[in-house]
């Protein structure tokens, strides 16, 4: 099947799936990848073929038999030769690709940094200037704006709507060109702090994520914790997790007695036999609901497999939302935020004990904490499925079957920066461009990253033929049907801030 079809076998927009990893530096289409390995099986089957045809003609028989095996067996020897040839250039233009690739990310990163670290030089000397600038420029645009929406209130027009106008032009925001330059603002963050202070460039470089990695994109998140929670901003508090229905309503947790009642039995589930169910199976990012879906198969020697949802609220102040901006900083800057507290106490209470096997799915924030679980090590973690997650500079254990379902026009994942090579055969980005060739309006601010347009592109994924991706992807759901291949039982829970 055709990597451009989806969900029922109907045409689906976007870009082609682009797959990467696997611990080869190759970039390539997965239908480009999976024609590669089609025609080795072809030079593999014509040198079968010629072994075959060789042993009859040295049999002998007629001259004329003799003559037409021999000529059969050229034509397969020619077959193989062409095939293998082809399969070879083909692999050649994927590393190619992928070199061009990797050096274009190199640049765009020396550049980012240079700037950064340039920027911050010069700030400290022109802070005062640039921030009365900027504060005027901002001035006038919001009267600007006042000002022409009171004309088409007097005129009868209709006044517009910021978060309207943003989503009806949401591709300002979500391009591939707006993605990569977000990355490189995200990066160079510890850059522009090293100009502050007057780190020679050479050095900043060297300490930063492109050399020792002392500084980086977690740093800088770190650092953002410390300075915002001076003011009372995105600061962590404790959480509380109960166990409640899919719709997100509280369960009892004690009777009328007051006696404590236990987690309740879970609603009957099948394992899930594609990497699409799972991707479905994660909670979607509503307020009220539950965050995390926990499903258990297996007796006595029990097989999980958690599903956690992206970010609900981007309130950084006096949220009761665990799943928000708070945690996404803290999260970044791994310093232990409230949702990974949630998510390690749902686990906890539903039954999950350290040392058991489980598989991991998350969207955006939810990837991000799947990420943290798989390196947690109290957890024997089989798989990883991330979708649209700033992961980039989280190191997954080496051994861990991950694949990273990405597009490139989604500006959550650039918000990782930029990460370094992975080596692991056991490790796989997909990625597609997902707005391309879609016309008219488009669902909220951020179209690229919603849930429901990865469970479109993880259909893509199911249907792909690239033998890389087939086996991360095969591996993964093994590991989720595992033990538990059958009925399990799936159980929803929420957090909530104190």
């Amino acid at each position: 099947m055709s990597v451009s079809s989806a969900l029922d076998g109907a045409p689906a927009p976007g870009g082609p799936l682009m797959v990467s990893g696997g611990g080869s530096t190759a970039v390539a289409t997965e239908e480009l990848s999976a024609l590669a390995a089609r025609l080795r099986s072809i030079s593999a089957s014509g040198t079968d073929w010629t072994q075959a045809l060789g042993t009859l003609a040295w049999l002998g028989g007629s001259s004329g038999l003799v003559i037409a095996l021999d000529d059969a067996c050229s034509a397969a020897r020619t077959v193989s030769a062409d095939a293998g040839s082809i399969a070879d250039a083909l692999d050649r233009s994927a590393e190619g690709y992928g070199e061009v690739e990797r050096r274009s990310l190199g640049l765009q990163q020396a550049l980012g940094g240079f700037a950064g670290w340039v920027g911050g030089f010069l700030a400290v000397g022109m802070l005062p200037a640039l921030l009365w600038g900027g504060g005027l420029l901002a001035v006038d645009v919001v009267l600007a704006w006042f000002f022409v929406q009171g004309v088409n209130r007097l005129l009868g027009r209709p006044v517009d709507d910021p978060a309207g106008w943003l989503e009806c032009n949401s591709r300002l925001l979500n391009s591939p060109e707006s993605v990569a330059l977000m990355r490189m603002l995200v990066s160079s963050v510890d850059d522009a702090a090293g100009g502050v202070v007057r780190l020679p460039y050479p050095l900043s470089q060297a300490l930063g994520d492109s050399g020792l990695d002392v500084f980086g994109v977690g740093t800088s998140a770190f650092g953002l914790t410390v300075l915002a929670g001076m003011v009372g901003a995105v600061r962590e508090t404790p959480v509380r997790v109960g166990q409640v229905t899919a719709d997100g309503s509280r369960l009892p947790t004690r009777t009328r007695r007051g006696a404590a009642i236990g987690p309740a039995a879970g609603a009957a589930v099948v394992a899930p036999v594609s990497v699409a169910e799972m991707v479905t199976r994660v909670p979607p990012s509503v307020p009220g609901g539950p965050q995390v879906r926990v499903e258990r198969y297996g007796g006595d020697d029990p097989h999980w497999v958690a599903y956690i949802g992206g970010t609900i609220s981007w309130d950084p102040v006096g949220s009761t939302e665990p799943w928000d901006l708070t945690s996404d900083v803290h999260a970044v800057a791994g310093a232990g935020s409230g949702s990974y507290r949630a998510v390690l106490d749902a686990l906890d209470q539903a039954g999950v004990a350290e040392g058991d096997s489980i598989v991991a799915v998350g969207h955006s924030q939810g990837g991000l904490l799947a990420a943290q679980l798989a390196n947690d090590g109290r957890y024997d973690v089989s798989g990883l499925v991330t979708a649209g997650a700033p992961i980039a500079q989280l190191a997954v254990p080496a051994d861990i079957p991950l694949l990273q379902i990405e597009h490139s026009d989604d500006i959550v994942p650039a918000l990782g920066g930029y990460g370094d090579a992975d080596p692991s055969p056991e490790h796989l980005v997909a990625r597609r461009e997902y707005l391309a060739g879609r016309s008219g309006p488009t669902e909220g601010p951020v179209p690229a990253h919603a849930l429901t347009s990865y469970q479109e592109t993880a259909a893509m994924v199911d249907a792909a033929q690239d033998p890389r991706l087939a086996a991360v992807r095969d591996s993964i759901i093994g590991a989720s049907a595992g033990a538990g291949a059958g009925v399990g039982a799936a159980s929803w829970w929420r957090g909530e801030r104190r």
